[in-house]
């Protein structure tokens, strides 16, 4: 029995041996790119960074670019506007992917055909082109101006702040739709992995499609919603569309360049994000479900069944 204990710690660190090995590559990538980035920029904030014929120099100014950042009512302007941009489009980007989702996995002919047309903005256009479409007005017909459409006229006169939501999401909606594309194959992922005999079960239990839709869909469907969240969060980030983007450009393009006071706006811009990964990690938590007895014994019955029918 010692042998035997000593021979599988001994094949343990082996494995932890080839297992560090070959992550190596994976932590060496994300401490030059990600770390050092990131520490280099949080010390950039407290320096006046400028360059000269001898090269990069760094003065260090203390709290000088945060006072000056913080002291700025466009930060604060562009701040919000990239909040409320995210809380409009980042829930209506999670619903109609996964509406589209859930009807392209549904027995229709050239369902893959319909799959490759949704996706294939995401190859074709770029954030230069989808510009170039919002510049020309390709997309004013479908823009619900708050003075001349009736019903956003009536929403504006008891909510106007959320006629402006309405307005924008319809104004963006190519922007919105482009941001679906990679979700939507996300989403016929996860959808595909649920087990159909969950679903038989709950309907043998007596439950309706309203049911199943909230009870067993949408839980299986958390994981991948945070991973798409993010994903679409940093995306929308990383567009013209966003409020910030021009205040963190602003600094590279003057005359004279202040990339301390870029790298404040940026580390600012960053712990917005982060706070709402936090926040979309705390909503989209997952939770174990409270399955009735009633239901567990039908999916076991039914499971019970496919393995006898495939035995025989």
């Amino acid at each position: 029995m010692a042998k035997k204990k000593i021979d599988k710690k001994a094949a343990l660190k082996e494995h932890n041996k080839v297992a560090f090995a070959l992550l190596s590559p994976w932590l060496l990538g994300s401490l030059l790119f990600v770390v050092y980035p990131i520490i280099s920029i949080i010390y950039m904030t407290f320096n006046n960074v400028y360059k000269d014929i001898n090269g990069w120099n760094y003065e260090w100014i203390w709290f000088d670019n945060y006072t000056f950042a913080y002291t700025n009512p466009l930060f604060y302007q562009a701040a919000l506007g990239f909040v409320l941009q995210v809380a409009t489009f980042l829930p209506v980007i999670l619903i109609a992917s996964l509406l589209i989702a859930r009807l392209l996995i549904t027995d229709i002919k050239s369902k893959s055909f319909f799959r490759v047309v949704f996706f294939l903005p995401v190859l074709l256009l770029s954030n230069s082109v989808i510009n170039m479409f919002n510049d020309a007005g390709s997309v004013g017909a479908l823009i619900l101006n708050s003075d001349e459409n009736f019903i956003i006229s009536m929403i504006n006169s008891y909510s106007p702040f959320l006629a402006e939501m309405l307005v924008s999401i319809f104004s963006n909606l190519v922007q919105i739709l482009w941001f679906t594309g990679i979700p939507i194959i996300l989403f016929i992922n996860a959808l595909q992995k649920i087990d159909e005999s969950t679903y038989e079960a709950a309907r043998v239990d007596g439950a309706t499609p309203w049911q199943i839709l909230w009870k067993i869909t949408l839980p299986s469907m958390k994981s991948t919603a945070i991973v798409i969240a993010v994903f679409s969060l940093v995306q929308l980030g990383s567009f013209h569309m966003n409020p910030l983007y021009e205040l963190l450009a602003s600094p590279l393009t003057g005359g004279s360049s202040n990339i301390g006071l870029a790298a404040t706006y940026a580390f600012s811009y960053s712990v917005i994000v982060f706070i709402f990964i936090g926040l979309i990690a705390y909503l989209l938590r997952e939770k174990k479900p409270k399955l009735s007895k009633m239901f567990r014994h039908s999916m076991a019955k039914i499971r019970q069944e496919e393995e006898a029918k495939n035995e025989g």
